[in-house]
């Protein structure tokens, strides 16, 4: 017996404490006489609505029945007559169900959400002295959506500030409709509520809501004591909003004439959202390729192909100038060709249309091998002419001999060289040199031409297959953090290895061009051409492991889009 008298003090006791603790705290707040306690309501961790019922006398108070902003300050002044129930009214019932949230239950700022309240009353259950004040089987019930932080606050007490929840027009306003002004039309409408429009929500302290909406809760059969509703708020939460994570409610209010007395009953229920908080976070920061380097590009690239197509010009208006044929004119017109198309096609590498993203890797990189191959071309051409011809001059190229036949490895790329040169040749027989009136002729442009088309061709087979093969569109690549992302071409799909393996073809076949020159250094310049060949060779080398330095740094997701 003396354990349940304890028992019962103790909780009166701590009750009483909590009490004076939370009104004494803010006396411009309401709370309800049971603050914590439901059976089963949200405030529990359970999944029925919590409902409150309060009384007012319209004449005393000179609250306005109906009015839910009267409605509220009539409470405001009164908080000691609210009563928090155990358990919900029989025959209540509450539900607020998210339309398009996410499994993850976030809200992002600034763009809308739809979220629908079902709402269903047994009157008699209420109270056997409720009489709706029906006109043609339908009464007023009002609406809002609150949220409250969910670290801070735990319990959502949608009574709390009701003097504050009355939100002003400016700052209420839907944000898909423009504001009315003026006039009690606007005070008429100021409930009103369209489907499918979006109220901005309003932050105070650590409570987010919106403003009260006025809908029809009707009966489901002529005489019946059920009523039914239902509505989609949709809601869109300003940039300003503090982010984490917010218990997230529906709050409906209704208030009734309770028999033939001047009391009014008002009844407030509200329920959770499955899951009870969503987390606010704010919209993830997508980089673009900016406007500038856009502008920026273009400008380099008009610039580059304007030189290389004059360039191109004079080298075909001089096409039969001696210095222009000792340079092998017509493989230097392929050259600045080849370069111009390359620089031309440098504008897809901004990932800016997904057409940019299909041709960039293939019109890229197979200007870039082709320029390579014909640098090689060129190099081996001069390297086995000046050698043949020099293999007259007896002493001197005996000491060249002597030097090359120390290293093997270049006898070997020579002669393997030679072999692709050759293949052309395969099923027809080799052009006769002689006769020819030039030492220069003593390698064919055919056979040059062969030599470039083999080095060449496993890059075009390559990137041919990866073109068919792979698809590349734009992706949206997100930070380890998640709070910003970039709109780059998307890699996985086509493949990074393509890319990596293209990219070492052709700084293969430009070491390849250097290693050629440098083998040549000890031939005489009196051709004066393999120190340009040596020299564009080393610089092209550089720009393509550059390039590949680029492409590691361009896979970070925190890397501009502006760097691709």
């Amino acid at each position: 017996m003396l354990h349940y008298v304890w028992e019962l003090v103790r909780r009166t006791t701590l009750t009483a404490a909590l009490l004076v603790v939370l009104i004494g705290s803010d006396a411009s707040m309401v709370h309800s006489q049971i603050v914590f306690g439901t059976e089963s309501g949200y405030d529990s961790g359970g999944i029925d609505p919590v409902c409150w019922l309060s009384q007012f006398s319209p004449n005393i108070s000179g609250v306005v029945p109906n009015d839910i902003e009267s409605m509220n300050v009539g409470l405001q002044k009164s908080p000691q007559s609210v009563t928090l129930m155990p358990s919900c009214f029989n025959g209540t019932r509450f539900a607020v169900l998210p339309l398009d949230l996410g499994a993850d239950r976030v809200l992002i700022t600034e763009q809308n959400y739809t979220f629908r309240l079902n709402l269903e009353v047994n009157l008699t259950a209420i109270s056997t002295n409720v009489t709706a004040e029906i006109l043609d089987g339908k009464s007023r019930v009002f609406f809002r959506l609150l949220m409250c932080d969910a670290i801070r606050e735990g319990f959502c007490d949608p009574l709390r500030d009701l003097q504050g929840a009355r939100i002003d027009q400016e700052n209420s306003s839907d944000v898909t409709q423009p504001v009315q002004q003026g006039g009690e039309e606007e005070d008429d409408n100021r409930f009103e509520y369209i489907q499918g429009d979006a109220l901005q929500a309003v932050g105070k302290g650590q409570l987010i809501f919106t403003r009260w909406i006025q809908w029809t809760l009707r009966e489901l059969e002529p005489g019946d004591e059920m009523y039914r509703t239902a509505v989609n708020i949709t809601i869109q939460l300003p940039s300003a909003t503090r982010v984490g994570a917010y218990f997230f409610i529906g709050h409906a209010v209704m208030s009734f004439p309770s028999g033939g007395s001047e009391l009014y009953e008002r009844i407030d229920v509200a329920d959770a959202v499955p899951d009870n908080v969503v987390q606010i976070e704010n919209p993830q920061v997508i980089t673009k390729v900016s406007f500038a380097m856009i502008i920026a590009l273009s400008v380099i690239i008009g610039i580059c192909s304007t030189i290389a197509f004059l360039m191109l010009l004079f080298v075909l208006y001089h096409l039969n100038h001696t210095v222009i044929r000792l340079a092998q004119g017509p493989f230097l017109a392929a050259l600045v060709v080849t370069c111009l198309v390359n620089i031309i096609f440098t504008f897809t590498a901004l990932p800016t249309r997904s057409i940019f993203c299909t041709l960039r890797q293939p019109m890229v990189i197979l200007p870039s091998t082709l320029m390579a191959c014909i640098l090689v071309g060129r190099m081996w051409r001069v390297y086995t002419t000046l050698s043949t011809a020099l293999g007259f001059g007896g002493g001197r190229m005996k000491s060249i001999n002597d030097t090359n036949s120390e290293d093997s490895l270049s006898k070997a790329i020579v002669r393997l060289l030679g072999l692709l040169a050759s293949v052309a040749f395969c099923c027809s027989s080799r052009p006769d040199s002689s006769g020819r009136n030039t030492l220069r002729r003593t390698v064919s442009a055919r056979e040059t031409t062969s030599l470039i088309v083999m080095l060449f061709l496993p890059q075009l087979l390559l990137q041919v297959v990866s073109l068919f093969v792979y698809s590349a569109d734009i992706e949206t690549q997100f930070e380890l953090s998640g709070d910003s992302a970039r709109e780059v071409c998307d890699g996985e799909n086509r493949g990074r290895w393509v890319s990596l393996i293209g990219l070492c073809y052709t700084a293969g076949m430009h070491i390849l061009a250097v290693f050629i020159a440098w083998v040549a250094r000890e031939l005489p310049s009196a051709f004066n051409e393999k120190d340009q060949i040596f020299s564009s060779a080393i610089v092209c080398t550089i720009i393509t492991f550059l390039c590949i330095t680029m492409l590691e740094i361009a896979d970070d997701p925190a890397t501009p889009p502006d760097i691709e």
